[in-house]
């Protein structure tokens, strides 16, 4: 409901700035929504289903990440339109589930106490560690790398807070990230091909609209409809996954 109304409320944004910080909220409301999603396909439906929940993600996100290049993506009608949609029929279910005594949908009370037990030396370090070195890596060629003393700073930052994160996950005893499930041969390897594909993927949602705006002259909503059929290859590839 926050994403949907912060949507709302960057249509009216009056400047940039006010645009830059609206969006920023609002990415923070859809970025739960990311870990939500995958806890409720792995609690909450059966081992059959899972795949296709699995499949119904990545399709969802794929397409995401190649409409974002259109500003006005996040704010059109339709997409307003389907997050309400969607929001009806989340209640729908929620309040179906809850009728079902004995199910997993059963209310669970909230355990705030556990919020003194998270890792938030490991938050703080690895937001500020990340976002210093995303920091370095955009404005890095704008402003000569290490010849600019900000980029100095923040690469400095960044190596200093990202090592205490590795340290402070290594040392922890609940983590926020457990790193030694790196070492198990499965998991690893299968973190490893995730990352190349984010490379693949992110690194052509990135690469193309450059080609296209600076080379071929298109505006963003010619880009974002170029990238739209870009990933129609992957919906066929989700849908085999999810029927497979």
């Amino acid at each position: 409901m926050l994403f949907l109304l912060l949507s709302v409320a960057c249509a009216f944004a009056q400047n940039l700035p006010q645009m830059i910080v609206l969006r920023a909220v609002q990415g923070f409301t859809g970025g739960v929504l990311i870990p939500m999603a995958f806890t409720l396909i792995i609690t909450l439906l059966p081992k059959g289903k899972q795949p296709v929940g699995l499949a119904l993600f990545a399709l969802s996100a794929t397409f995401a990440a190649r409409q974002s290049v259109r500003p006005s993506a996040a704010i059109s009608p339709r997409n307003l339109g389907l997050g309400v949609y969607l929001l009806r029929q989340s209640r729908a279910g929620h309040d179906d589930g809850w009728r079902c005594s004995g199910s997993r949908w059963k209310q669970k009370p909230m355990e705030l106490a556990l919020l003194r037990e998270g890792d938030w030396f490991g938050i703080v370090t690895m937001a500020i560690g990340l976002s210093a070195l995303q920091t370095v890596l955009e404005e890095g060629n704008k402003d000569d790398w290490f010849g600019s003393p900000f980029i100095v700073k923040l690469s400095i930052v960044a190596a200093v807070a990202l090592t205490l994160f590795v340290w402070i996950e290594w040392t922890s005893k609940k983590p926020l990230l457990d790193l030694r499930l790196l070492f198990r041969r499965n998991f690893g390897f299968g973190i490893l091909a995730n990352f190349l594909l984010g490379i693949a993927l992110y690194g052509s949602v990135f690469i193309l609209p450059v080609y296209l705006s600076r080379i071929q002259g298109y505006n963003a909503e010619q880009i974002g409809m170029v990238l739209a059929w870009t990933g129609l290859p992957q919906l066929v590839l989700f849908t085999v996954r999810a029927c497979g």
